[in-house]
């Protein structure tokens, strides 16, 4: 998986909030990701995780919501 996300990819720069503790015990973060893919096209996504860890810290669930998908689809010059 990390050979192929490199494939596609140049460089990438990735950012994020601190993890806030939720009222079900999970924990969100909202982040925000830049990159240049390998064709030389660059982009930008953001989102937020959403995590929930057992007693020991370990990561039990892990969902990522991308919340850029048509961000910028209506823009017109």
């Amino acid at each position: 998986m990390i050979k192929t996300f490199y494939e596609h990819n140049k460089d990438i720069k990735h950012m994020w909030d601190a993890w806030v503790l939720q009222p079900d015990g999970s924990y969100l973060t909202n982040w925000a990701v830049c990159g240049q893919a390998a064709d030389g096209m660059v982009y930008a996504k953001a989102g937020i995780d959403i995590v929930r860890v057992n007693d020991m810290g370990q990561i039990m669930y892990l969902k990522n919501v991308q919340t850029t998908e048509d961000e910028y689809s209506e823009f017109n010059l």
